[in-house]
């Protein structure tokens, strides 16, 4: 239904799936239309006009729920959630139910006022449908995220043949909850926040595990001595692209062969924008670049 090329590609949780723009529009129009009349819900489907209406709006919320789903999966490739989640919660919000709902009273007041010289903003539709209308709006957006979490959680348990892990202990979602205590600084830092880790040579010390978040801060971990105790706790959000670095997958932005026998992974973690990397780290990460969508260069 709306696989068309200009979609392809940029749709991969399946926000803009048939079924799930059918449910949104669906139980969208029921409640705006039956539970917003003067009568009881149950006796406001005994007046043929409001099934007229329910028809008009559930077309009206299908192509509301398209693009509520289309804004979801642009800012899924812009600003995704794992990254920073205060600065998509506001854009999800900004966007994905002020803008919407905004539009659509604009265009549905127009309509009203064109065609039989109404003002919506002076009848009750502005205090009373409408509330609910923007209800359903915010919902459609929470169900995109729950649809959000069942895509990283099923691409957690699926190796890149697309075949079910055998074993999988704990999912990406526990991964990205997972925390890690660092020194001068009370509260634990959620994986979802890390950026990367890596090891600062202290001379004749042992090497400490520093934490590296998106926004750039860096802080020392209190309870991990080594990236594989880290790499433990979370196996599949981070990944060994050297040595002495453990950085987060959705960090990994694009590989390059920058000369004979000469690797190199672009990475967007704060003050760390190249690696050198192996061989063996090149083909491993080659995976990775081809899951999330950018571009290695061979």
């Amino acid at each position: 239904m709306f696989g068309t090329p200009f979609l392809r590609g940029i749709d991969e949780v399946g926000y803009l799936r048939g079924r799930h723009l059918l449910t949104q529009a669906l139980l969208s129009a029921l409640v705006v239309v039956f539970y917003t009349t003067s009568q009881s819900f149950v006796l406001s489907f005994t007046k043929p006009i409001h099934f007229i209406l329910f028809a008009a709006t559930f077309l009206q919320m299908l192509i509301v729920a398209a693009a509520c789903g289309w804004v979801s999966a642009r800012l899924d490739k812009s600003i995704p959630w794992h990254q920073n989640v205060p600065h998509r919660l506001i854009w999800q919000i900004g966007l994905g139910v002020v803008l919407i709902s905004m539009g659509a009273f604009m265009v549905i007041n127009l309509l009203f006022y064109l065609s039989f010289g109404i003002n919506l903003r002076q009848t009750e539709y502005y205090s009373r449908d409408f509330t609910v209308f923007v209800a359903c709006i915010v919902c459609i957006n929470f169900y995109h995220h729950i649809l959000y979490l069942r895509s990283v959680n099923k691409s957690a348990n699926t190796d890149h043949a697309g075949k079910a892990l055998p074993i999988a202990p704990k999912t990406l979602g526990d991964e990205l909850l997972s925390s890690f205590a660092v020194l001068d600084h009370e509260e634990q830092i959620q994986a979802i926040h890390i950026a990367a880790f890596h090891l600062e040579d202290m001379g004749n010390k042992p090497k400490l595990v520093r934490l590296v978040q998106w926004n750039g801060k860096l802080y020392t971990l209190k309870d991990h001595n080594s990236l594989a105790s880290v790499k433990a706790l979370c196996p599949f959000l981070f990944l060994n692209v050297s040595r002495d670095h453990l950085v987060n997958r959705y960090a990994v932005q694009n590989i390059h062969v920058v000369g004979d026998r000469k690797y190199e992974v672009s990475l967007s973690v704060p003050n760390l924008d190249t690696l050198a990397i192996s061989r063996d780290t090149y083909r491993q990460l080659q995976s990775v670049i081809d899951e999330m969508g950018g571009t290695g260069s061979a």
